[in-house]
């Protein structure tokens, strides 16, 4: 395994619901993706700020967020 790519923390991808951010998190899982915090709302970030946080095979850390304005 190589080590990861991304040395500014993690990348993230924002959605447009809730849904996606659960729908994504169970894509992850299935593909045997290690889950590291999440599905849940992280009220610290912002009341409306619901994300799964994860890596990718290669360790890359990588967020699916759903947040309002």
């Amino acid at each position: 395994m190589s080590a990861p790519v991304n040395p500014f923390g993690h990348v993230d991808i924002r959605v447009t619901s809730r849904e996606e951010v659960e729908l994504l998190a169970a894509v992850v899982r299935s593909a045997g993706g290690r889950i590291t915090s999440g599905p849940k709302v992280y009220p610290e970030y912002r009341g409306t700020y619901f994300a799964v946080f994860f890596e990718d095979p290669s360790g890359n850390r990588l967020e699916v967020v759903y947040r309002t304005i």
